[in-house]
Order: structure tokens, then sequence, then C-alpha cells
């Protein structure tokens, strides 16, 4: 019977006949039906079987004989309609039909059975059919075990020696000229690598030789420029020598009060340049001045020396000493110098306007608040604001509104209080300048996330508003940090002051220790910048602003320190004139403010000078 030849096909066979079988499953779209139905026979393999019969059939022909196989796979495809005789007809017939003829099996196996470099490592076969799918050489049972459904022809050496040959050949001849144009890029990279290394040489060289030149000239430059200040060194150490017993002479004559001999020893020191006398003076304190060696002098004496005396219509006698104050020829011609302060030792850090008429001002090193005016023989203690690290402050209320860095505080400090007032914390900003509106009623503070001018990406450096209440500083929403295209405003604002005449905050920027620049901004934070100024730029010191302020007419006045200067800019920042040089005797302005008529300049030498604008 048919069935029992199904029954005794060889296992190779066999596995030929099951791929067939899955591909006939696969294309009726039953694989679901056929894993049911052997799952329900007692045949599990997993989940994978669900989506694969081909698993499903090759685990039931490895875990059983081939006969016991066969017979499951037969209950299997019947379950689910198939004939199984009829489709293992149907795939011999393919495998025939694929074949040509017998002489292509066994016949075909044993003309050639003699060669054995031709026979099927597995089968032992002859190897006389080609999968044109695989490419590769096959027996009769590889391709029915194997290559089930693939294209294939029978085997002709001679004619695919030809086909190999000739691909071998156009091979040849394209590696060939790959290998032409490795050579050619290889040459050309070779002479490319030396027109750089020439290059190279030649940078090399050139650099070297315009070394050697910038170094002969600097060591021409230092050679020059020694000759030139030990010329003038030596000179002035003569005219010192010179000098020396004069000055010896005026401070025992100042110390006796012999004020006609003095003013006759004094005529030929007037365009001098010395410090003998200045070093030489300690302070002034209860209407004295009082010397390194702890002697005195009346304040009235050191008044005639050096405080012009406007009733006389001598101009030597108005004009003070070079170096110790400000020669009246060469300052502001809209400005007349009134009088000349030495109250502390140490330098005045903020000037400020007082309440009615002088000013107030503090010494770096100290938390003291003085008062001062035109009328004054000394300094007055104001408050106390008991800390050390306080920076800039502004009168407000009876008291003072300060900023204390350290603290990261805005504190409040009265002479009526003994307490300092705490107005709000800005941890974790550090506070810097002040500036209290009276006019808008509002407060302006400067602030930093650090103490350096360095910025990176994440830096914060701003200006807020706020206004005080009661006890404590409430936040306003306005912001000075960025525009509004994003674009920083400030890198570390020092100082503060706002301009009435155009509605501008303007803002001492310190971009290092020892430089600067004045920025202008609108009361509009997103508009920005209005103008800015960043000195006259004259080497080798760099624009070194520290105090500024407003005049009458919007004009802002800006110290120069490093330059011994302070300079005139319009409204807008922009340059009109310097007003004081270090040609006038001037040194280290650090601070500077406006009282109505009166200007003050705070120095760095304790020194404070007060003029008066002209009607």
């Amino acid at each position: 019977m048919e069935s029992a030849q199904v029954a005794h096909h060889d296992h190779g066979d066999f596995d030929g006949f099951t791929s067939f079988l899955w591909q006939i499953i696969e294309a009726d779209n039953k694989v679901h039906d056929f894993v049911k139905a052997a799952q329900s026979k007692g045949y599990k393999v997993g989940e994978d079987a669900l989506k694969d019969a081909k698993s499903l059939l090759l685990y039931i022909a490895k875990v059983n004989t081939v006969h016991t196989t066969q017979n499951a796979v037969r209950n299997i495809m019947e379950e689910i309609g198939y004939d199984y005789s009829k489709l293992y007809t149907a795939y011999r017939s393919k495998v025939e039909e694929h074949s040509g003829s017998d002489s292509i099996g066994k016949e075909t196996d044993q003309k050639k059975s003699g060669s054995k470099e031709n026979a099927c490592h597995l089968h032992g076969r002859s190897r006389n059919l080609h999968c044109k799918d695989c490419n590769a050489v096959l027996c009769k049972s590889c391709i029915d075990e194997s290559h089930v459904g693939h294209d294939w022809d029978v085997w002709n050496p001679s004619e695919n020696i030809e086909v190999m040959t000739y691909r071998i050949k156009d091979e040849l001849e394209r590696c060939t000229r790959i290998h032409k144009l490795v050579r050619q890029a290889n040459k050309e990279s070779q002479e490319e690598q030396r027109n750089i290394a020439d290059k190279i040489l030649q940078s090399k060289q050139k650099a070297i030789s315009d070394i050697e030149n910038h170094a002969k000239s600097a060591v021409s430059k230092c050679d020059s420029y020694y000759r030139t200040v030990s010329g003038r060194l030596s000179n002035d150490l003569k005219t010192l020598k010179e000098h020396e017993g004069l000055l010896h002479s005026i401070q025992n004559r100042l110390k006796q009060n012999d004020i006609t001999a003095v003013e006759d020893a004094m005529q030929s020191l007037w365009h001098d340049e010395f410090d003998s006398i200045e070093h030489s003076l300690e302070y002034v304190t209860d209407n004295k001045v009082v010397f390194d060696d702890n002697s005195t002098v009346s304040l009235d004496i050191f008044g005639r020396l050096f405080i012009p005396d406007e009733d006389s219509s001598d101009s030597q006698t108005q004009r003070p000493l070079s170096r110790m104050s400000v020669s009246s020829d060469l300052y502001d011609e809209n400005l007349t110098f009134v009088k000349r302060f030495l109250p502390i030792k140490a330098y005045v850090s903020v000037v400020r306007p007082a309440v009615r008429k002088g000013i107030y001002f503090k010494n770096h090193h100290k938390s003291m608040v003085y008062s001062i005016d035109e009328t004054s023989t000394s300094q007055k203690e104001e408050v106390n604001l008991q800390s050390l690290t306080s920076g800039d402050f502004c009168p407000f209320d009876g008291g003072f509104v300060f900023s204390d860095f350290e603290k990261k505080q805005i504190r409040f400090a009265s002479p009526k209080a003994a307490a300092i007032r705490d107005l709000y914390n800005s941890d974790p900003f550090i506070p810097l300048g002040i500036h209290i509106s009276l006019a808008m009623k509002v407060v302006f503070v400067g602030f930093t996330d650090s103490f350096s001018r360095n910025l990176t990406e994440k830096s914060r450096r701003f200006v807020k508003t706020f206004v005080i209440q009661k006890t404590e500083m409430k936040e306003k929403k306005k912001i000075f940090e960025k525009t509004a295209n994003g674009e920083r405003l400030l890198r570390y604002p020092y100082r503060l002051t706002y301009n009435n005449s155009n509605n501008t905050l303007c803002v001492v920027d310190q971009t290092s220790d020892k430089s600067g620049r004045v920025v202008v901004l609108d009361v509009d934070p997103a508009r920005g910048i209005v103008g800015s100024f960043e000195g006259l730029q004259i080497p080798p010191t760099t624009f070194d602003p520290r105090g500024i302020c407003v005049n009458s007419a919007g004009q802002i006045l800006v110290t120069d320190t490093n330059n011994h200067s302070v300079h005139l800019l319009t409204s807008e920042a922009r340059y009109i004139r310097t007003m004081f040089s270090y040609e006038s005797g001037f040194q280290f302005p650090r601070a500077v403010a406006i009282n109505e008529k009166e200007l003050w300049i705070g120095c760095q030498s304790g020194i404070i000078l007060l003029f008066k604008f002209k009607d």
C-alpha cells in the first residue's frame, strides 16, 4: 500500500519531506492549527512552537524514531485536514522533476564514485548538482535534505571553470587598478608631507627671527628706559639730599610755631616733587596735626601751609604744595578749591552727601561712619556699623543702609539704636554697591555670586531693586542682569547711582581688581546698555573706576584711581574732559560726592578735598 511505502522512506528523505510539509502548512496559514494539534498529542516545545511549525516538526523527528515520527506527523496532518499519502506523492514528483533523471542520482554516483575529490563529505555521493541560491556544488542527498525549494541545475565543471577564470581575471585587473591608485596616492601624500614639513621649518625659522628681533628691541628699550629712570632718580636723590636739612628745619619750625621762617623756607620748594613732609604726618585730631614721632602742631599753622586763604591775592600763597594738594591752575575752571582735610590714616572708600551739608564718609579699614563739612576742624563719629566687612552705604531715615558682604546681608544702623537691624538676607549672593533714590523711593543693590571678576556660564552678576517697608526690604520684579536677547549686562556692580535727568542707572562695573568701566543702563533692563566708558586707554595703566556721582546737569563724574584723575562724562557715558589729573598733584581718588554746590573727593591717602561749583 502507498501508506506503507510512505512509512518506509529513509530518514534523510523524511527530513526533506518535513521541510516540504512546513512550506505547505505555512502557505495555507495553518501553522497555528498544526501546533495546536501537536500539543493535543503531547508534543510541547515552548512558546516559539506557536510561531514556527518547522521547529515542531524537527522536534518530533528528534524525540522519536523514524517510524514513530512518520506516524506522529501523519496523524497530525490528517487531523488538520490533509491527505498524508497524496502529500508524499506530490513531494516525490517534485524531487524527480528537479533531478531530471535517475542518472543524476545513484547511477551517476556509481560512474563517478572513483573520484574521491568529487565525493560529498556528508553522504559519500557524487557532487554533481549546483545550488544557484547558495552557489554551492552538492550531492543529491544534500539537495533533498537542506536545499529543498532552492533553484539548482546540473553542474558542468568545464563551463563553470571558464566562468570562474573570467571572474578571476576581472578581479585581478580590478586589484591591479586599485594598487596603482594606492601607489599614486601614497606618492602624493609623501610630497604633501614634505611640503608641510618645509612650511613648518620656514615658520619656525621666521618665528625665531621675529622673537630675536623683538627681544633685541625690548632690551634696547629697557636699557634706554633704565638710563632715563636712573638719571631721573639720581637727580631726585640729589635734590632730596639738598633739601633734607631744609625739611627737618621746616618741621622743627612748625613745632616752634615760627611761621615767618617756615614761609621763607617754603618758597624754594613750591615746584619740587617730594613726599617727606606728608610721610611724616600721621593724622589730624583735636584741632592738631600729629607727626610720626608723636609731636603735634596747631591745626591753624597746618591750615596756613596747606589750605589756601581765599582772601589772599598772593598767587604763591594760594598755590598749595605739589603732590600734597591740588594745583589751583590745573583743575577744572568751573570749580573753586576750598579746603583740604586729613581726617583719617586709612583711605576713604565711600563718600556720600550728608542730609543738610557736608558729607558722610567711611574708613576702609574700620566700621565707623564719620561726617565732615566745610567748617569742620575734625571728623565727627556718626555710627559704628559693627562690621569690618561692610561695603557701600547710603544715609536713610536718620541712619545708614549698608551692605555686609561677609554676612551676605543688607543692614540698617542708626545713631539712636544700639543694635544693627537686618533688612534683607541675600545669601548665596554677595551685596556690593548700594544707591537709594529718594525721588523714586527705590533701593538699587548690586550683587555677585563670587568675589572673582572672572565669569563662567553659571555666574550671576546683577542689580536688584527694593523698597524699604518698616523693618525690612521688599524685592521688586525689576532685575538688571540680561537684555531681552539674553546678553549679560554686568560683570561686578561695585558702585551705583541713579540719574534722574534721563532715568538711567549708572554703574561702576569692575572687570578686575584694577580695571573696570562705567555702564549706563536703561530703566527698563530688557533694553540693555545705553552707553559705556572704558577709560582713555593710555598705557601702562588701566581705567580704574571706583566712585561715581551725577551733577545737577545730569553729567557723570567718575574717579579713575590708578590714573589719579576724575573724568566728566555725558549722561550716556561719553567722555567730555578730565577734571583733575596727576599733573595737578592729584593722587589716588577713590570716592566722589556732590551736595548741592559742593564737590567732595576722598583719596586713598585719607585726604578729603572740597571744591565749590562757580555760579
